[in-house]
């Protein structure tokens, strides 16, 4: 799994490609999500996910934990119907403000 970022004012874009397998994966994008709210006081974050059919349940309650006490602004990209099809199947669109992007 390969992760960049890119940093405006108050806002972060991570872009994700590959699968998020395992839980080194997982606690790998938490931490990097951790640290970009810690250093910039972030209220806007957008996570593109690439060549991923499966996001992990840890990586879920971490993001609804953020929106929830961090009030963040969350919205995931994603390229892959089937992702798309897992967040709409969970009830996580409007949640996440899910979109495919093409």
């Amino acid at each position: 799994m390969k992760i960049d970022i890119s940093r405006e004012q108050d806002s972060s874009v991570i872009y994700v490609d590959g699968n998020m397998k395992n839980l080194e994966n997982t606690q790998n994008l938490i931490d990097i999500i951790e640290n970009i709210m810690k250093d910039a006081n972030q209220i806007y974050l957008k996570i593109n996910i690439k060549n991923s059919l499966t996001v992990t349940s840890t990586f879920i309650g971490f993001l609804i934990h953020k929106i929830n006490f961090n009030n963040i602004d969350l919205n995931i990209g994603v390229y892959d119907d089937r992702l798309y099809d897992l967040f709409d199947m969970l009830e996580l669109i409007e949640t996440f403000n899910v979109e495919k992007i093409i």
